[in-house]
């Protein structure tokens, strides 16, 4: 079955749907230890929006570069390394002993990760607009 190009737009529409929830998570988690509802001065009710809606961005937007580096292959030293000393932590867990050449070859690359930079400059842009607004 090919896959059409309405359904791969449609999959990332989804992923872009689905970190955008994520992330008025994080936003929602921010206003309500602020104690937004209590507060009656407008530039400090300015201040907690820049603020919840700049982290989630940030968040967001620095996850692109990390998977983009372990897609490259760079941090895969460590994750071997952490996978074989918890294979000698606990040796009935079933872990193969493989080198790092196998460890390497069968890793799967990730496939189109840039909808973390789309959903973390919206929040950007918001988080940049109540900036603005609160100076």
């Amino acid at each position: 079955m090919e896959i059409t190009k309405k359904q791969v737009i449609l999959k990332y529409i989804y992923k872009v749907l689905f970190t955008l929830f994520i992330g008025s998570i994080l936003i929602t988690f921010v206003i309500f230890t602020r104690d937004f509802t209590n507060v009656t001065d407008q530039q400090t009710k300015y201040k907690i929006l820049a603020d919840a809606f700049t982290i989630p961005g940030v968040i967001l937007t620095l996850i692109t570069p990390l998977v983009w580096l372990v897609d490259e292959g760079t941090l895969s030293g460590v994750s071997y390394s952490l996978k074989k000393f918890f294979a000698h932590l606990i040796p009935f867990a079933g872990f193969k002993d493989e080198t790092y050449a196998e460890y390497c070859a069968k890793r799967k690359k990730h496939t189109g990760y840039s909808y973390f930079l789309v959903s973390g400059l919206i929040y950007l842009t918001v988080g940049i607009v109540f900036t603005i607004l609160y100076f």
